[in-house]
C-alpha cells in the first residue's frame, strides 16, 4: 500500500538536509520512539552518499507482541541513497525478523520554501504476516489489514517525530543557526 505525508520545518532546505543525511546517529536523543541509530556503512558516489544505518526502535515491538511468537524486540536496516544535486533520498527500510513479510521503501524530497523546508515523504509498505507460520490461526485472517493499519499510523508517528527531533537538534546544535538568531 502506498502512502504520502509532508512536513513543513522553520529552517531551510540546505541545513535540513545535509543534518538528516550526515548527523541521522546523533538524533537518538530527540526521537523517544527509537532506541538507538548505528551507522554500519557509508559510501561516497557521484551525486551524494549510500548509507546503511541500523536502527533499535520500541514501538513495533509493541505491535507485534502477542500476535506473533518469538516478537520482544525489533530493529531493521535504513538503506539510504542520498542525492545531493536533486536534494533527495531514496530509502528502504528491512527488518531483521520477518524480512520475507515486510517491506517498506520510498523517497524523501527536500522543497525550499523560503527560508523554510518541505519534506515530502512517500513509499510503500508490504506485509504479509498472514504467512508468517507462528501466526496464530485465529489472526491469519485479520492480522494484515490489522498490521497496515497500526503501521501507517506509526509509520507517521515516526516520521512526525523525526522532523520534530531533526528541528530540535538543529536548533541546539547548528552554530549557523545559532548565529541567524543572535
Amino acid at each position: 500500500m502506498h502512502f504520502e505525508y509532508s512536513f513543513e520545518i522553520a529552517l531551510p532546505r540546505d541545513v535540513v538536509y545535509k543534518t538528516l543525511r550526515d548527523d541521522l546517529v546523533h538524533l537518538t536523543n530527540y526521537l523517544p520512539n527509537i532506541k538507538s541509530i548505528k551507522l554500519i556503512k557509508k559510501e561516497l558516489t557521484d551525486d551524494g552518499i549510500k548509507v546503511l544505518n541500523k536502527w533499535q526502535g520500541n514501538n513495533l515491538a509493541q505491535l507485534l507482541e502477542g500476535k506473533i511468537a518469538h516478537i520482544a524486540d525489533m530493529a531493521w536496516l535504513d538503506r539510504a541513497e542520498w542525492h545531493d544535486k536533486e536534494h533527495t533520498c531514496n530509502w528502504s527500510y528491512t527488518p531483521f525478523i520477518l524480512e520475507e513479510y515486510i517491506n517498506a521503501h520510498g523517497i524523501y524530497i527536500f522543497l525550499s520554501y523560503g527560508k523554510h523546508t518541505i519534506i515530502k515523504i512517500s513509499g510503500d509498505l508490504k506485509i504479509d504476516i498472514a504467512s508468517y507460520p507462528l501466526v496464530s490461526s485465529e489472526l491469519k485472517g485479520t492480522i494484515n489489514d490489522e498490521l497496515f493499519q497500526n503501521f501507517f499510523r506509526l509509520i507517521k508517528i515516526n516520521f512526525e517525530t523525526i522532523v520534530n527531533g531533526l528541528e530540535d537538534y538543529i536548533k541546539e546544535n547548528d552554530s549557523t543557526y545559532k548565529q541567524t538568531k543572535c
